[in-house]
Parts: structure tokens; sequence; C-alpha cells
């Protein structure tokens, strides 16, 4: 299991985070941060995130995230409406499914078998897919009011394996 930052001194936890998941044996991977928002939900799916936590959650929460993911679990919400629709606006048409397959948990290899790609080529286009999600604040924001930060952070789903 790797527990990453979203700012890393030569990139960011969701790049990692898809370059892990590409390896033979890939790791489980929580993304820990300060910027752990909303908005950062689908590139996080993208990238085979299996969780998201704030930084700013109780110590108790991430204890708890690491239990889960160690067993197998997801604690990645689905994201917002809202969200979704942002991230659809930032898609060409070609790459939607690409885009919903990915958030909806299915591997590269899953993906390569539908699409007729090969695995390698499916993993490029969602880096690509990662970068262009994220979004890239240059300070932590103010904790948002629709109660998707902190000890409630989490979907109703939020505790079913993938």
């Amino acid at each position: 299991m790797v527990l990453a930052d979203y700012e890393l001194p030569d990139g960011d936890g969701l790049t990692l985070c898809s370059e892990l998941k590409a390896l033979a044996n890939a790791p489980a991977v929580i993304v820990y941060s300060a910027f752990a928002r909303p908005r950062l939900l689908p590139a996080a799916a993208v990238a085979g995130a299996n969780a998201m936590i704030d930084k700013g959650a109780p110590a108790e929460e991430l204890f708890e995230a690491i239990r889960i993911v160690a067993r197998g679990g997801s604690l990645l919400p689905t994201p917002p409406p809202e969200v979704m629709e942002r991230s659809y606006a930032l898609l060409d048409t070609d790459e939607i499914v690409l885009f919903g397959m990915a958030v909806n948990g299915a591997p590269p290899s899953e993906i390569a078998a539908v699409s007729g790609d090969n695995a390698d080529d499916i993993r490029r286009q969602l880096r690509g897919l990662v970068e262009r999600l994220q979004a890239r604040p240059t300070q932590p924001e103010a904790p948002p009011t629709d109660g998707l930060a902190g000890p409630d952070a989490r979907a109703p789903n939020s505790l079913s394996a993938r």
C-alpha cells in the first residue's frame, strides 16, 4: 500500500498513483492531501486511487481508511453530479467511454479488452486524462460547505470494495 501526498516535489500524487497502478503487482493507493476536494475525485478515480483523505480529517479517519483499503475496500466517494458535468466538459467525445469505465473502477486491461486497444495505450490515455482532469490549486482551499470534506466526506457507498 502507498500513502501519497497530492503535492510532491517532482509532480503530484495522482500522476504517481496512475504510474503505480500500471505496475504488474500494483499496490493500493491512498491520496492524503490538503487538496482532497470533490473536484479532484474524477481524476483520482481515473488514476485508480483507492481512497482520498483530507489532511484536515482526524487521524482516526486516516487509520480507518488504511484498514479498509488494506482489506481490499475503497473509500473514494462518487463525484457529485456538478463535478462530473465539469469533467465531461473537459473531454473529447471519444474519451467519454474511457472516462466512464475508469471512474467506475474498470482496470486498464478490461478497458483494453472492450475497446480493442492494448493496455499500454489505455494506460497512456488514462494518464493524459488524469492530467487534464485534476485541478492544481496553489493553496489549500477553505473546506467546502457541501459536507464533502473531513470526517463526513464519504459517500454512502464509500466502504464498498472495488
